[in-house]
C-alpha cells in the first residue's frame, strides 16, 4: 500500500513538474510575443517593485502600499512633482540666460573697444560653466521622465 502511495504522489509530481514547465514554456513566448516597449516598461515596473525605496529587497510581499492602484497612483503623483519641478527648472535656466545676456550687454557698452564682445564670447559667457550643466541635467531628467 506503502508502494502504491508512493507511486501516486510521484506521479501527480511529475504531472505538476510538466504542467509548470508548460505554463513556463507558455509564459516565455507570451512574453516574447510582447512589443519590446512594453517588456521595458514590466520590467521597470518589476524594478521598482524590488527597489529599496518602495520595496524590501527582492522581496515584492514587502512592499510599503496595500495595492497595485495604490502603487500606481503613488508613481503618478511622482512623476507629475517631477515634471513641475523640471518645468520650473527650465524657467529658472532661462532667467538665468536672460540676466546673463543683459550683463555681457552691460559689459560690452561699459568696457568699449577693451572688452571681448565677439558673439563666441558671448556665447561663452552666457552659456558656458553652470549653466551648460544646468541645461544637461535638465535634458537628461527630461529624458527619464519621458521613459
Amino acid at each position: 500500500d506503502d508502494a502504491d502511495e508512493e507511486a501516486g504522489e510521484e506521479k501527480g509530481e511529475s504531472k505538476t513538474a510538466a504542467a509548470t514547465s508548460v505554463d513556463e514554456d507558455s509564459i516565455e513566448e507570451l512574453w516574447k510575443s510582447l512589443p519590446y516597449d512594453l517588456r521595458s516598461r514590466v520590467l521597470t515596473m518589476r524594478n521598482i517593485l524590488r527597489s529599496s525605496i518602495i520595496g524590501r529587497g527582492s522581496k515584492v510581499s514587502g512592499i510599503f502600499f496595500s495595492s497595485g492602484n495604490e502603487f500606481l497612483a503613488i508613481f503618478k503623483e511622482t512623476i507629475s512633482v517631477q515634471k513641475e519641478r523640471l518645468a520650473e527648472a527650465r524657467e529658472r535656466l532661462e532667467e538665468v540666460v536672460r540676466e546673463r545676456k543683459e550683463e555681457f550687454d552691460v559689459k560690452r557698452q561699459r568696457r568699449g573697444r577693451w572688452f571681448d564682445s565677439s558673439a563666441a564670447a558671448e556665447e561663452k559667457f552666457v552659456y558656458g560653466g553652470d549653466v551648460a550643466y544646468s541645461r544637461r541635467q535638465i535634458e537628461k531628467q527630461s529624458k527619464r521622465l519621458a521613459t
